[in-house]
């Protein structure tokens, strides 16, 4: 009679560790799926930053393009207003050059900011 008890002690001893680590198995296995999911959503939303911000710096680009050539061309306007007063004789700045120099160093500044 003790070695029936034994070798059924054994046979549930052993069947609980099976259990036991199956049980495990399966936790680990949830922990996996779980920590996947997170990172697939986690790559899904770095690419979709990524190509926000390439777009973005697309943009950017083409619009200090063209904010640099309307600045040279604004320059050279101001440039030619100046030499034809010259040319006038006229000794006194108008305050409207004033202020486009005033408006060309501003957007010189905002430009070198935006290049950073």
């Amino acid at each position: 009679m003790n070695t029936r008890r034994e070798v059924f002690n054994k046979l549930f001893k052993e069947s609980k560790t099976e259990l036991s680590a199956q049980k495990i198995e399966l936790k680990s296995l949830d922990v996996l799926k779980r920590k996947a999911k997170y990172l697939t959503a986690w790559v899904q939303t770095g690419t979709t930053i990524a190509r926000e911000y390439e777009s973005l710096e697309k943009r950017r680009k083409s619009m200090l393009g063209r904010l640099q050539d309307e600045f040279y061309a604004y320059g050279k306007d101001i440039k030619d207003v100046e030499k034809a007063l010259n040319d006038l004789g006229i000794k006194d700045t108008p305050k409207e050059v004033i202020k486009a120099k005033s408006l060309l160093k501003e957007v010189s500044r905002a430009a070198n900011g935006l290049k950073l």
